[in-house]
This record gives C-alpha cells, structure tokens and sequence, in this order.
C-alpha cells in the first residue's frame, strides 16, 4: 500500500461529531504535543482468511503471519479525545 502524501502546511487533522468542543488541528499542532515512543506489536483483524473459501480479493497475501512490531512515537489520541470531550 501506498504512503500517502500530506502536505504538512495544509493537511488539518478534525475532531468533530459527538463531542463538547470540535477541534482542527495542524500538523504543527499535533508535533508541539508532548509525545512517547512505545513498542507495540500489531495483529492484522484478518489473520487467517488464507482459509476462507470464499474471498473478496484474493490478490492479499492473507496468512497466519500478519503481525508487525515498530516503535511509534506520537502525541497521545486519548488527550485529543479528552480535550474534545468525547460524549
């Protein structure tokens, strides 16, 4: 899958819908947050489907190995959900 490009002047990331307070915040924005690397392993939602006679796409290497480790650093999402009052 493609990286998507953003262009970082421009690109806003919303908050808005069933919260108290919508925001719109930049990218300047959200990299000003504090932030913390974790490690964190990630499992594909669709690990197995090898066996499912019927796919929808079956160009998709779906396996039992669909699992990736990474450090991501980052603002926390739980405090810009907080901070926009998520109801």
């Amino acid at each position: 899958y493609d990286i998507p490009f953003l262009d970082p002047e421009a690109h806003r990331i919303s908050v808005r819908g069933l919260v108290d307070q919508e925001l719109s915040l930049s990218l300047k924005d959200v990299r000003g947050r504090p932030s913390t690397t974790q490690a964190v392993l990630l499992a594909c939602a669709g690990t197995g489907r090898m066996s499912i006679k019927n796919r929808f796409w079956t160009h998709v290497p779906w396996g039992v190995d669909s699992f990736g480790c990474a450090k991501w650093t980052g603002c926390s999402l739980a405090d810009i959900l907080k901070e926009a009052g998520v109801q």
